[in-house]
């Protein structure tokens, strides 16, 4: 955040999402995965379920973060994009649940939040209007991770080229101009 808190996925415990200071003082859970209705408990203490990439509004108010099934269980379940206010107040979904979407980041003026899809034929990058609730979609490739940048003008993000290799892509927020900055046959 813009005063120094970290938000990270606590998997030690139950992968809820937690704020603290750099040093781990000041520990204060903001969204508790127990207390979320249809998680698998078991799936949670594995790890392949609970909240995860936890990310934060410019103006340090919100946490946005994935929760749901995840990894090799995508496929099994769901995961829904949510937002949290720092306190722990506020609490709400901002994707309905039905596909596994995760991996939000922000827009550079908070409007928007950019993350993946992967639920059945539907794969890629989606941005959501924050106000409007409406989403566009970006990508329709196996596309993960995506990063806004700082300035807004770019979104960084892996797409899967085949079984063991991801290459590093950015694109503009409208969908232009994709281009390949890491490609990882071309590197060895």
């Amino acid at each position: 955040s813009r005063d120094g808190k970290l938000a990270i996925t606590y998997k030690a415990i139950d992968s809820s999402i937690v704020i603290m200071d750099p040093d781990g003082s000041n520990r204060k859970t903001v969204y508790d995965v127990t207390k979320q209705a249809g998680l698998d408990p078991n799936m949670v203490a594995h790890g392949l379920a609970g909240a995860f990439q936890p990310t934060w509004s410019p103006d340090s108010q919100w946490i946005a973060f994935g929760v749901g099934q995840w990894f090799f269980t995508r496929g099994q379940g769901s995961a829904t994009i949510m937002r949290v206010r720092r306190d722990g107040s506020g609490l709400e979904a901002l994707t309905d649940g039905k596909q596994n979407v995760g991996f939000p980041s922000y827009s550079a003026d908070g409007k928007e939040i950019v993350y993946r899809i992967v639920s059945g034929d539907e794969l890629g990058l989606r941005v959501l209007n924050l106000e409007t609730r409406k989403t566009r979609v970006l990508t329709t490739m196996l596309d993960n991770m995506p990063g806004w940048s700082p300035d807004g003008s770019r979104i960084v993000f892996t797409r899967k080229m085949d079984y063991e290799n991801y290459d590093v892509c950015t694109i503009r927020p409208d969908g232009t101009d994709r281009r390949e900055v890491f490609a990882f046959l071309e590197s060895l």
